[in-house]
């Protein structure tokens, strides 16, 4: 984040147009937006990830999601924080979201969000299969960064 706000002085210094986007799919940022409406409505939240290979797990989509839904002031899994078996999960952040990561050669990359209540469960599901899944995103971002005189951090900006 020092890079990010040291690229924006410089950007607002030069009048220039910048995107920093840790996605730039458009799934992605959808649903994360998605989480952070549905993680009012619900007391439970899991994220659950798989990926070909273990590169950086929890993965940044998982962490974005985390960070999120954690600064929403909510404490989720209340009767669950206090797990240590491994078996739970990641916990990201002291609000009780817990992240569970799956790597397997063939698995497409793939985030689900599941919420749950009293009696129903909310899931929330992103899959990518091909790399062509950004296209649209970085056609986007092309388009309305040349129209820009400053930093813009997030996609979701853009939408």
């Amino acid at each position: 984040m020092d890079t990010v706000t040291e690229l924006s002085a410089f950007c607002d210094k030069a009048s220039m147009g910048c995107l920093v986007a840790p996605t730039l799919s458009i799934g992605s940022v959808l649903l994360q937006q998605a989480a952070i409406q549905a993680s009012f409505h619900y007391n439970n939240v899991e994220i659950v990830e798989s990926r070909p290979n273990p590169s950086d797990l929890p993965s940044p989509d998982a962490i974005q999601i985390a960070n999120n839904i954690s600064d929403l002031g909510q404490i989720y899994n209340r009767q669950d924080m206090d797990s240590d078996n491994p078996a739970r999960g990641q916990v990201l952040g002291e609000d009780g979201v817990r992240v569970h990561s799956m790597v397997l050669p063939g698995l497409a990359s793939s985030t689900s969000v599941v919420l749950s209540g009293p009696g129903e469960v909310y899931t929330l599901k992103h899959d990518v299969t091909d790399i062509q899944s950004l296209m649209p995103g970085l056609i986007l971002a092309i388009r309305k960064v040349i129209r820009l005189k400053n930093l813009i951090y997030g996609l979701e900006k853009f939408l």
